[in-house]
């Protein structure tokens, strides 16, 4: 019996110490947007074992994202809270609670964020930085964080045998530290898009991706929509036509009538 008790025991032990051995985690996740000109992310908290005091600042390239709005959506029983942007161009988030009976225990979103695109990327990390927590002045709280690496699918509409200057098409998406000889070239469908001595000719009408590769690893991806285009010429002729011949009819008759006056 001593030994159904022993083992009971360790068995309920050892899940409370998994518990404890847990980190305080921080965690920047995207929110869906069917704004594409948008992007907002949330801060979320996990294994928060409560804490008194927060600080924290989120950076991000500020070349190709800008700040628009940040909004506190936890941390109900702070006694003071708030995101905004800070001189250096981050966003600080801090809160604090001095009552330790009261202490901020949430464990899901506690902010939001908004940023404007302000250039087009393939990826671009938001992250963490001088992240302090704890209960008090003299019981810090050890946490791990988790930065977001926003990535989006590039797209764009162009005309059928129209062409593109490769160099200066990807130099916008590329690192200031990126070799453009060292980048790998190929095309998802070389009938419809392809690579000809440094340019990007669209030869077909259709869908088809340029993929820049470094080390196997991709820098550059964007679908091309090729389409081809419309001569509108074709429709003003033939209505341009009709008038004149309509014009003509009209002429006719009023001059047919004032004959037999």
């Amino acid at each position: 019996m001593k030994k159904i008790i022993v083992s009971l025991g360790i068995f309920m032990v050892f899940p409370l110490l998994a518990l404890a051995d847990e980190k305080m985690e921080f965690s920047l996740n995207e929110e869906v947007n069917t704004n594409e000109e948008e992007v907002e992310i949330n801060l979320s908290l996990k294994n928060n074992p409560g804490f008194g005091y927060l600080g924290l600042e989120i950076s991000f390239d500020q070349e190709k994202l800008e700040y628009v709005s940040s909004q506190v959506t936890g941390m109900a029983n702070a006694l003071l809270k708030g995101a905004e942007l800070n001189e250096d161009g981050n966003v600080s988030v801090y809160a604090l609670q001095v009552n330790a009976n009261k202490l901020i225990k949430d464990n899901d979103k506690i902010v939001k964020i908004k940023f404007k695109i302000k250039k087009e990327f393939l990826k671009t990390t938001i992250s963490f930085q001088n992240v302090s927590v704890g209960q008090d002045e003299k019981t810090p709280i050890a946490y791990t964080t988790k930065n977001l690496e926003l990535k989006k699918e590039l797209k764009e509409n162009v005309v059928l045998e129209d062409t593109k200057s490769l160099k200066d098409e990807v130099s916008n998406y590329l690192d200031n530290d990126t070799n453009y000889e060292d980048i790998k070239w190929q095309s998802t469908d070389e009938d419809v898009v392809e690579i000809v001595d440094g340019n990007i000719v669209f030869k077909n009408p259709g869908n088809a991706t340029i993929i820049g590769q470094i080390a196997g690893e991709t820098i550059y991806e964007k679908q091309f929509l090729v389409k081809k285009e419309f001569n509108y010429l074709l429709l003003i002729i033939p209505i341009a036509i009709g008038i004149v011949g309509l014009v003509i009819i009209l002429i006719k008759k009023r001059n047919d009538k004032a004959k037999q006056k």
